[in-house]
């Protein structure tokens, strides 16, 4: 069964009013979530997987960037660059980025395996 890991981090450096996406950088170690999905993508798999991801880094997706961010990721599946979508959002001080990893069986695999989307 396909396996999807979808993570969202606070990408912003410590000190610092601009985004970074560096992850040795980053304001928080424990700022990483994950939101899993196994089984074939789809409208459903989407909006729980959307859903999720507001809920474990409190964004509000304005204008459904995140929806369509997820959507790119998710299609793309073992394809997926840093340039297959572009998103972030501010949460406070925080910069918040998603990253998807993707394998046709293996969560592991699919975990360890996360490209971070390029911030806009």
């Amino acid at each position: 069964m396909a396996e999807y890991v979808f993570a969202v981090r606070n990408c912003r450096a410590k000190n610092s009013t601009k985004a970074a996406g560096n992850e040795s950088k980053a304001a928080s170690p424990k700022s990483t979530q994950y939101v899993c999905y196994s089984g074939t993508w789809g409208t459903k798999a989407k909006k729980e997987v959307v859903a999720e991801l507001m809920k474990v880094a409190k964004l509000k997706d304005l204008g459904n960037k995140l929806e369509k961010a997820v959507a790119a990721a998710a299609t793309a599946k073992e394809e997926i660059k840093p340039t297959s979508a572009n998103y972030f959002e501010r949460v406070g001080k925080a910069v918040i980025q998603i990253g998807m990893g993707y394998d046709k069986e293996d969560l592991a695999a699919a975990k360890s395996g996360i490209v971070w989307l390029n911030l806009e």
